[in-house]
């Protein structure tokens, strides 16, 4: 149908999350999501940063991420949301730098083509030189 495969990113099947939430978590577990998105035709999948914990309890750490979306023809795979990535100091930067070391162990063990990172979505005025991430230099 397409030249390229589709990408069906962490939102397309979290069911009832929100970016504008407390919990990010979905409530669909893993498994539902990944074998609805390859039945729908997709063939990379995205999962939110905040669902990774609970994924990897529920099918044994990174490997069975892994074997599970192989067993569904997910050939691309895209980790979400590295939060504050632009904080320098205190608990936005500690929450970051956590999420970031996690989602960097996961990158290589489940295949992952690139890691996004969310944006300040305060509001506040933003300095755009603060677009060079501690820790990708």
């Amino acid at each position: 149908m397409f030249g390229e495969p589709l990408m069906a990113t962490c939102r397309t099947s979290a069911g009832d999350a929100a970016s504008d939430r407390a919990d990010l978590r979905s409530p669909v577990p893993l498994r539902t999501r990944v074998e609805a998105a390859a039945a729908a035709g997709f063939r990379g999948f995205g999962l939110l940063s905040a669902d990774l914990p609970a994924a990897m309890r529920a099918h044994g750490g990174f490997d069975g991420v892994r074997a599970l979306s192989e067993e569904n023809g997910i050939t691309h795979v895209e980790l979400e949301n590295v939060p504050a990535w632009w904080s320098d100091d205190g608990p936005e930067r500690e929450t970051a730098d956590a999420v970031r070391d996690l989602l960097l162990a996961a990158a290589p063990a489940w295949g992952a083509r690139h890691i996004t990172v969310t944006p300040d979505g305060t509001g506040a005025p933003w300095d755009p030189a603060r677009a060079d991430p501690p820790g990708a230099r």
